[in-house]
Order: structure tokens, then C-alpha cells, then sequence
């Protein structure tokens, strides 16, 4: 009788120790996996193919609640206009039958037939009914309309309010967030839409004659009450959200060690006081720089004390600055996006060691990129 093997058998069996072997310059070299690195590979594709599995699911679940919503609002928001439109057209029949003393039986009757689950029989029931009857079957309809009008009303109402709280919310956010950064949120909405302003009427311009005085677009202006209120709260949001998609908020390089902050310090040759116009993070020899913000490169090459430089224009006034690089990895002129490599890190110009020197300038005036960074923790891009 053949001897049952035990599961650990078949485990050493399957995972037994095998080696790699790489040949190069005539020589072979052998890397041996062990069982336990085999084992720890395996789960970590298992595991890899479960948080996919599971991230995709989360997905595609979301998503789909998110179009059922969708499709609900616009099917009430038409069936507010269907349901608005036939009352207005009853009502005014009505109200102006009664006024030249008209029979009312017949409009009914003509209500019935168009609305009625069952036209024959409603108009033979309308037939057979007296006028007064008829009357009153005509204003139940009234009354059944004007009863789901102030449901959707209400429903519409409940669902602008919702939008209202969860836009102030957010508002709310965007506006600490700037201010953290020490910018002025008007002067920058100013800009902003100066700048967009302008972009707008380059465009017009490559696009053939045209004329007439600008009157900027407001969407909210046609609507009214709450409504306009609620879409200015929209249009403040995104312009907000575009603002601070323009700010440098992110860390240009994967290090926490700061070697020297902004403003005052020791200057390192002299000894004397001195004002430091940005922050020193000291990085591995070889340490990656990135863009802070989408923007365009102004600037590269040898700047005297700064070494290797590069500067970045965002827009609306504000750029970043890059020093002491070892070596520079775009050209002026080139687009660059937030965390894209831009340079790696040196120690060139007035510089003692290996670190990156980082500005953020508005209006070409010196602010504290640490200030950019705490607003960068404090609200997401995403």
C-alpha cells in the first residue's frame, strides 16, 4: 500500500528551492529563491488580484448608483414640467369658462377623453352624468394636480436645499484653504477671471469676424429666488475649485527634512542675518524633483547664486522656483503637470551641500511655501 504523503510533503514538494540563472560577460551567476520568498510572492499577487477584484466592484457600484440618481432626478424634474404645463392650460380654461358663464361638461368631457386609462368608457360615464357632476370631476383633477405640483414642490425644494448646504460646505473648505496660503481669495478670483476673460477673446479672435459689446454670461440670471442663489454658489465653487487647481500645493520633492526655512536665518557663509526668500529640503544625492501645480517652464539653466534653476509660471501671478539642481530635465516653453519630473537635486551655486532650494512667488514677491503645503494637506486636488 503506497504511502500517503502529508501536506507538508507537497508543499516542499511545490516550493522547493529553485535558482535563477543570469549569463553576462561570458560568466553565470545563480540566485537561489527560497520557499519562503516563493510563498511571500504568491500572496502578494493573490492579494493583488483581490484588491483589484475588489477596488473595480467598489467602481463600477458607485458609478452605477450614480447614473440611477441621475436618471431620477431628470425623470421628476419631467414630470414636474408635464404635470406644471397641464395645469396651467386647465386652469386657465377654467377660469375663463366660468367667467363667459360657458357649459363646463364638455371641456370635462374632453379632459377625460385625453387622460383617461379608458377613453370610451369615460366619455359614456360623462354621458351619463349631470352637468354639476362634471363639474366636480373636473376640479378632483384640478385638486389632484395642484396637490403632486406642491409634492414636487416640495421634493425640488428639499433636493435645492441639499445642493445649497453641500456647496456652502465646500465653499467654506476652498476659502480656508486659500487663505492658509496667505493669498487674497478676491485679488486671485480677480485674476482669475481676468485671465479667462482674455483666453476667451484670443480664442474669438482665430475664429473669424464677429463684433457686438461683451456682456459676461451668468447662468444664475435666469432663474430666480433660491434657484439663482443656489447657481452662484455653483459658479463660486468651480471657479474656486479652478483657483486652487492653479496653486502649488504639493510637496516638489519626496522628503519631509527641512535644512532651512523661510525668512530670517543665519546666512551660511557669512554668519549674518539674512532673509531666506524660500525652503531648503535636504534629499539623498539623486533625489527626483517634481512640478508643484500644472504650468509652463519660464526659466532654466544657470541662475548665479541659485545654480541650476528652474521656474515654473502657473498663471494668475503665481510661479515656483527650483535651485541648485544637478540636473535640469524640461525646456523653456515646455507644459508641465503637477507632480511631473522636472529636475534631480544638487548642490550647485551658493549652496554647502546636497538639498533643493523651492520658492512659490505671487506677483513676483517671495511667500512661505510651507504655508502652500499646510494648504495642501488641508484640502485635496482630486
Amino acid at each position: 500500500m503506497a504511502k500517503r504523503k502529508s501536506p507538508f510533503s507537497l508543499i516542499r514538494q511545490l516550493f522547493h528551492t529553485r535558482k535563477i540563472i543570469v549569463v553576462s560577460n561570458h560568466s553565470v551567476d545563480y540566485y537561489p529563491l527560497s520557499r519562503s520568498f516563493q510563498g511571500v510572492l504568491i500572496v502578494g499577487v493573490l492579494g493583488f488580484v483581490s484588491w483589484a477584484s475588489y477596488s473595480t466592484g467598489s467602481f463600477m457600484a458607485a458609478r452605477s448608483q450614480i447614473q440611477e440618481k441621475d436618471r431620477a432626478i431628470a425623470k421628476v424634474s419631467l414630470e414636474n414640467q408635464k404635470i406644471s404645463s397641464e395645469f396651467s392650460l386647465l386652469k386657465q380654461d377654467l377660469v375663463r369658462m366660468k367667467e363667459e358663464d360657458g357649459d363646463l361638461s364638455e371641456y370635462a368631457e374632453f379632459v377625460i377623453q385625453q387622460y383617461s386609462d379608458n377613453n370610451i368608457a369615460g366619455l359614456s360615464s360623462v354621458s351619463a352624468k349631470g352637468e354639476g357632476e362634471n363639474h366636480t370631476m373636473m376640479f378632483e383633477r384640478i385638486n389632484f394636480l395642484e396637490q403632486r405640483i406642491a409634492e414636487l414642490r416640495k421634493e425640488n425644494e428639499e433636493f435645492v436645499d441639499t445642493i445649497r448646504q453641500v456647496t456652502d460646505g465646500k465653499i467654506s473648505e476652498l476659502q480656508r484653504a486659500i487663505s492658509l496660503t496667505g493669498l487674497d481669495r478676491r485679488t486671485l478670483t480677480n485674476r482669475y477671471e481676468d485671465e479667462v476673460e482674455q483666453s476667451e477673446k484670443d480664442a474669438d479672435e482665430t475664429e473669424g469676424a464677429k463684433g457686438g459689446p461683451f456682456v459676461p454670461y451668468r447662468a444664475a440670471e435666469l432663474f430666480e429666488g433660491e434657484k439663482r442663489e443656489v447657481l452662484n454658489d455653483v459658479e463660486e465653487l468651480l471657479k474656486l475649485r479652478a483657483i486652487l487647481d492653479i496653486i502649488p500645493l504639493s510637496k516638489p520633492i519626496d522628503t519631509d527634512e527641512i535644512s532651512s526655512g523661510f525668512g530670517r536665518r543665519i546666512d551660511p557663509f557669512t554668519r549674518r542675518l539674512a532673509q531666506h526668500l524660500g525652503v531648503d529640503f535636504s534629499g539623498p544625492v539623486g533625489a527626483k524633483v517634481y512640478a508643484t501645480s500644472d504650468g509652463t517652464v519660464s526659466r532654466t539653466g544657470w541662475q548665479g547664486a541659485y545654480g541650476n534653476l528652474v521656474e515654473v509660471d502657473h498663471g494668475i501671478g503665481l510661479s515656483t522656483r527650483y535651485g541648485h539642481l544637478s540636473k535640469i530635465l524640461v525646456e523653456e516653453g515646455d507644459k508641465v503637470s503637477e507632480g511631473q519630473l522636472i529636475a534631480i537635486q544638487g548642490s550647485t551655486g551658493r549652496s554647502t551641500g546636497n538639498h533643493l532650494h523651492y520658492e512659490v512667488r505671487y506677483n513676483d514677491r517671495a511667500l512661505n511655501p510651507l504655508n502652500f503645503l499646510k494648504a495642501g494637506q488641508y484640502v485635496s486636488k482630486e
